[in-house]
């Protein structure tokens, strides 16, 4: 084979490579929208700006396609758990990682941020080998919470799965409530019962200067640790509806952008 016809041959794999990561993330998009249900070709490959015609170069079947494009919505859940626990001590980042998952604005969001929720009726239907990866999914976030209370000092008062299975549900059961103050009492309800479980309500309370340990044995930061004493860590307002709260963050200067699950 000729330097030139293998110059083609990489050109034209990093083409499909291209292409096919516009479809898997137009799929992703569309999933996130309205469940496989909704999922179409035509509209997928006009999102991700290309032809149908090229659509079974890499994938064999629509089938193909979902279960392709959910495995990479799976990748997410530990990408989200770490960007929320960045900066922070080893126990204010799982804080900081309840926080966000249980909050209006993560609520308000569907299309971003952790996309369990929104898969769970669709998860039951499909091959075994996804639903093995949405166990790894939830399996990963769990170690790595427990990894981070672990440098705290901190014992779970209950099992982590059960506490993740908490979160998943709620935030799901909040989206689609139609009552706005009813969808924030549910997530309220849901932090104070989880952070219960891993052993973080303020009864189980530790000395938070005992969390910093995790400074002097190697924990990777991209910004300066913050201290998340879990005493000022304050549950969202019952009685306040995902408008007034939002509202409320821009007021205060906050942008889309700066949430936790907004790049995900």
């Amino acid at each position: 084979m000729s330097a030139q016809r293998q110059v083609e041959g990489i050109k034209r794999r990093a083409r499909g490579k291209r292409t096919q990561d516009a479809v898997l993330d137009s799929a992703a998009r569309t999933i996130r929208r309205g469940g496989i249900a909704g999922l179409n070709v035509g509209a997928v490959m006009r999102d991700a700006g290309k032809t149908v015609g090229g659509f079974y170069n890499p994938f064999s079947s629509k089938d193909a396609l979902a279960e392709a494009a959910v495995r990479r919505l799976l990748d997410l859940p530990l990408q989200l758990f770490a960007h929320c626990a960045t900066g922070h001590d080893p126990v204010g980042g799982v804080v900081a990682y309840v926080d966000y998952y249980l909050s209006p604005a993560h609520c308000d969001e569907p299309l971003r941020g952790c996309p369990l929720p929104g898969l769970v009726s669709d998860l039951p239907r499909m091959a075994p080998e996804v639903r093995a990866c949405a166990d790894a999914a939830m399996a990963n976030v769990a170690s790595a919470i427990a990894a981070k209370l672990a440098l705290g000092g901190v014992t779970p008062r209950l099992g982590i799965g059960g506490a993740l299975t908490e979160m998943i549900g709620s935030l799901a059961l909040a989206r689609v409530t139609a009552d706005p103050e009813l969808a924030v009492a549910i997530l309220s309800d849901a932090r104070a019962s989880v952070l219960d479980k891993l052993g973080l309500a303020e009864s189980a309370m530790s000395d938070p200067a005992q969390v910093v340990v995790g400074a002097a044995q190697g924990v990777a930061r991209t910004q300066p640790p913050r201290s998340h004493p879990r005493a000022r860590t304050q549950p969202h307002p019952a009685g306040a509806s995902r408008s007034r709260l939002t509202e409320h963050k821009s007021h205060k200067g906050a942008k889309a952008e700066d949430e936790p699950g907004h790049h995900l």
